[in-house]
C-alpha cells in the first residue's frame, strides 16, 4: 500500500482507494492550517493501480515539487505541498518513517535505546495534538512496528464505561489492513487483570495452544497490553495486541515492557481524543441551538466564528438577497464563507481569485484604470456610475435615476459586466435574458403529524412541494410555463465538450431542453429552484411536515415582459399543487427586464475597432443568458444613448462561485480597449 510521509514530523499516512486531504477534521489527512481549504485535494487509486492526485478547487492550490497541479499521476518520491505541509509519496511497501530492523531470536533487542526513546518521544508529540481517534491508533501501530518485531498489530478501543469495542484497527507490518481479530483468551486476561500479557511461545502455552484462530494464522508469539488512563480512577480504554509468525522471532519481557510504555502514551492520547470529541459535540450542539434561536428572529443575524468566517445566517438575511449580493455574493455562498472562502484576493496561475473578482469588481476597476491611464483627464466627458444592487434586481435604481437624470445624461453607456468568449477574444453582448422570482409555500397540515400513525392516507408538504416544482419542466427539460417568449438563432453552437466543462457538468449528465445550445442559453426561458426551506438531514424526525417553501427563479427570453412572465409562473405553480394542498405564491422584489440591443451606429463601430486593436482579433457579438436589470432602466431613461455591454470575465471565471477568478492578462487588454474606445469616441485630435 502506498504512503505519504510528512516532512518534519515523519507522520506516515497509508493511502486508501480514495484519500481526502483538507482542513476538515473528517478528512483522511487533516492539515489544520488557514492556508488549506476544507476539502483541498484527494488521492485516488485508479483501475491500473496508479495513484492520482487531484486538486478540489482549493484556495491556494496543490503543488507537486514547484509546479501547481490540478490532476497528476504520482511517482515514487514526489513531494506534495498542501498549504504549509510537505509530504513525500512512496509506492507500495513503505511501512513507516523509521523502518524497523529485522529481529533475531532475542526479540527486538537489537534496536538501540536511543532509537526507542526518540520514537516514543515522537509518538507522544505526534498523537498529543491529534484528536482524530482513528489516526491516533494508526500512529500507535506505526510506532509498534518501528520498535518491535511484530508481524501484525491490532488495537481495540472500548465504548466509554464498557468493555465493548466500538473502534478497532488491524494492520499487517507492510501497512496492509488485516482481518485478524484480538485473541479473546488474551483479551479476557488483560481486561480482568489490567496487566500486560506475554506468550513467548504459543505452542508451549496450554491455554493459547488450543486457539483455532492463532493456529490458522501460524502465530508463534503474542503479547498484549491494556490501554489504561490513570486519573482519580483507572479506566480501561482498550487493548493493543501484537503477534509474530516468524520462526526465529519471539517476544521477550523487555518487548512487553516497551509495549506497555507505548500503551501508556496511547491511552493518554485516546482519552484526549475522546474528550475532544465530546467538546466538539457540545460545541456543535451549541451552534445548532443558537441557529434554532436566531433562525426566525425578525431582524438579520449573521454569526461569525473566531476566524471571522460566516457560521450562521438567519432566514431574515437569506430572504434579503441584497445583503449578500452587493458585490455578487449570492446567499448560497454562505456555505463557502463558512468553509473560509476567498474574501482576500489571491493571485495564482495568472488569475486573481476572490469573491466578485470578475463579477463585477473587475468592471469597476476597468473604468477606474482607464481614468487613471488618462491621468484623470480623459479625452471626453465621463460620468462613473457604480451600481451596487444589480444582483438583487436594483430595487432603488428607478427613483435614483429620476432624481439625478440631468447629471447622468450621456451619449454612450459602457457597462463592463459581461463575458468574453475566451481570454484572448473580445466580446460585445447584444442581448440579455430577463429575471423574475417567486416564493412558493405549500401547506397541508396544522402541525406535524406522526409519519407512522398517519402516513399513507395523509401526505406531507415537502413531497407536495417537490411534485409542484417538478411540473416546471416537461419531459425534455424545456420550461413548461405557458405563454413565455421563445426565440431562435442561426448563431453557431459552442463546442459541447467545452460548454460542459465550463459549466462543471458531471460525466454522464445530460443537457436539458431542446434547440441549439445558443438558443437554450440566450433566447429561451430557464427555471431554477434556488432554495428550499425544509429540515436539515441532521435534524429530522419521523413526522409529516405541515408546510414547505421554495424560491423559484426564471430567466426570460428577449422580447418577453417581466411582469407578465412572473404572473404566468405564479399561475402555473398554483395550478400544479397536488392533493388539494394550500398554496401561496409571493412575487420577489427583484425584477430584470430582458433586453435586445441595436448594435448599429458610430459608437458600436468605434468599439469594434478599439477592442479589435487591443485584443488583436475581431470582436465576437453574441447574446448572453444572464440578466443585468439596470440596462433596461438606462435604455428607457436615455433612449438616444448607445449601450455597449463589454466583457470582463471569461468562461473560466465561475461567476458567483467560491472560486471566482479574473484572468489578469485579459483584464489588461480590457483596460487598453476601453482607453482606446474613449480616444475613438473623442475623434481625431485637432491639427496644430
Amino acid at each position: 500500500m502506498a504512503t505519504l510521509v510528512e516532512d518534519g514530523t515523519e507522520h506516515l499516512y497509508q493511502l486508501q482507494e480514495r484519500t481526502s486531504i483538507g482542513r476538515d477534521r473528517q478528512c483522511d489527512i487533516c492539515v489544520d492550517d488557514p492556508m488549506v481549504s476544507t476539502s483541498h485535494a484527494e488521492i485516488v487509486r485508479d483501475v491500473t493501480g496508479a495513484y492520482r492526485l487531484r486538486d478540489l478547487g482549493s484556495r491556494r492550490g496543490t503543488f507537486v515539487g514547484d509546479r501547481q497541479v490540478h490532476e497528476i499521476e504520482l511517482r515514487e518520491g514526489d513531494e506534495l505541498l498542501i498549504g504549509p505541509a510537505r509530504m513525500r509519496f512512496h509506492a507500495r511497501g513503505t511501512t513507516g518513517p523509521i523502518p524497523a530492523t529485522p529481529a533475531g531470536p532475542q526479540g527486538s533487542g537489537n534496536i538501540d535505546e536511543l532509537t526507542r526513546l526518540r520514537a516514543i518521544a515522537e509518538l507522544s508529540r505526534a498523537i498529543g495534538v491529534e484528536h482524530d481517534l482513528r489516526k491516533v491508533i494508526g500512529r500507535v501501530l506505526d510506532t509498534c512496528f518501528q520498535l518491535l518485531a511484530a508481524d501484525r498489530g491490532a488495537i481495540a478501543v472500548f465504548q466509554p464505561g464498557s468493555k465493548t469495542p466500538y473502534l478497532t484497527l488491524s494492520r499487517e507490518r507492510n501497512g496492509e489492513d488485516s482481518h485478524f481479530a484480538l485473541s479473546t483468551t488474551v483479551a479476557s486476561v488483560v481486561m480482568d487483570t489490567h496487566e500486560p500479557h506475554l506468550s513467548a511461545e504459543i505452542d508451549s502455552d496450554a491455554a493459547l495452544h488450543r486457539s483455532a484462530s492463532l493456529s490458522v494464522n501460524s502465530v508463534r508469539s503474542l503479547m498484549a497490553a491494556p490501554l489504561l488512563y490513570r486519573a482519580d480512577d483507572v479506566e480501561l480504554l482498550g487493548i493493543v495486541q501484537l503477534d509474530s509468525r516468524a520462526d526465529t522471532t519471539v517476544f521477550l519481557p523487555r518487548d512487553l515492557e516497551l509495549l506497555s510504555v507505548i500503551a501508556g502514551q496511547a491511552a493518554l492520547a485516546i482519552k484526549n481524543a475522546m474528550l475532544a470529541r465530546q467538546v466538539w459535540s457540545a460545541v456543535d450542539d451549541d451552534w445548532r441551538h443558537l441557529e434554532r434561536v436566531v433562525r426566525d428572529l425578525p431582524a438579520g443575524v449573521i454569526v461569525l466564528d473566531r476566524r471571522g468566517r460566516c457560521r450562521i445566517a438567519n432566514n431574515w438575511v437569506l430572504s434579503r438577497a441584497e445583503l449578500m449580493d452587493r458585490s455578487g455574493l449570492r446567499p448560497a455562498i454562505l456555505d463557502g464563507l463558512a468553509a473560509g472562502g476567498l474574501i482576500e484576493p489571491t493571485e495564482r496561475g495568472g488569475r486573481l481569485y476572490g469573491r466578485g473578482a470578475a463579477d463585477d469588481k473587475a468592471g469597476v476597476m476597468t473604468h477606474l484604470a482607464v481614468l487613471r491611464a488618462y491621468g484623470g483627464r480623459p479625452p471626453i466627458g465621463v460620468t462613473l456610475f457604480v451600481e451596487g444592487e444589480e444582483e438583487s434586481g436594483s430595487p432603488t435604481l428607478t427613483a435614483l435615476m429620476q432624481e439625478h437624470r440631468d447629471a447622468l445624461t450621456c451619449d454612450v453607456i459602457v457597462i463592463a459586466d459581461s463575458a468574453n468568449p475566451a481570454v484572448d477574444v473580445p466580446g460585445l453582448t447584444t442581448s440579455l435574458r430577463g429575471l423574475v422570482d417567486v416564493t412558493v409555500e405549500v401547506a397541508m397540515l396544522e402541525r406535524q403529524a406522526h409519519s407512522g400513525v398517519f402516513g399513507g392516507p395523509v401526505g406531507d408538504a415537502l413531497t407536495a412541494l417537490c411534485r409542484t416544482l417538478a411540473s416546471l419542466h416537461d419531459e425534455h427539460g424545456d420550461v413548461a410555463v405557458p405563454g413565455l417568449v421563445r426565440g431562435t438563432t442561426d448563431a453557431p453552437d459552442p463546442d459541447e465538450a467545452t460548454f460542459r466543462a465550463d459549466a462543471g457538468l458531471l460525466p454522464g449528465v445530460e443537457l436539458i431542453g431542446t434547440g441549439s445550445i445558443a438558443e437554450r442559453s440566450w433566447l429561451k426561458p430557464a427555471v431554477a429552484v434556488l432554495g428550499i426551506d425544509a429540515p436539515r438531514t441532521d435534524q429530522i424526525a419521523n413526522v409529516l411536515l405541515p408546510r414547505a417553501r421554495a424560491v423559484v427563479s426564471m430567466r426570460l427570453a428577449p422580447g418577453d415582459d417581466a411582469a407578465k412572465a412572473q404572473r404566468a409562473l405564479t399561475e402555473h405553480l398554483e395550478a400544479h399543487v397536488p392533493w388539494g394542498a394550500q398554496v401561496r405564491v409571493t412575487p420577489g422584489r427583484g425584477v430584470a427586464e430582458p433586453i435586445s440591443l441595436d448594435t448599429t451606429g458610430a459608437a458600436f463601430d468605434a468599439a469594434r475597432r478599439a477592442f479589435a486593436q487591443a485584443y488583436g482579433t475581431a470582436v465576437v457579438e453574441s447574446g448572453l443568458g444572464g440578466s443585468i436589470g439596470f440596462i433596461a432602466e438606462f435604455a428607457r431613461t436615455f433612449p438616444g444613448a448607445a449601450v455597449l455591454i463589454t466583457g470582463v470575465g471569461d468562461p473560466a471565471s465561475r461567476w458567483h462561485g467560491i472560486d471566482e477568478s479574473l484572468h489578469l492578462e485579459m483584464f489588461g487588454r480590457g483596460v487598453h480597449a476601453e482607453a482606446l474606445l474613449l480616444a475613438e469616441l473623442a475623434g481625431p485630435a485637432p491639427a496644430r
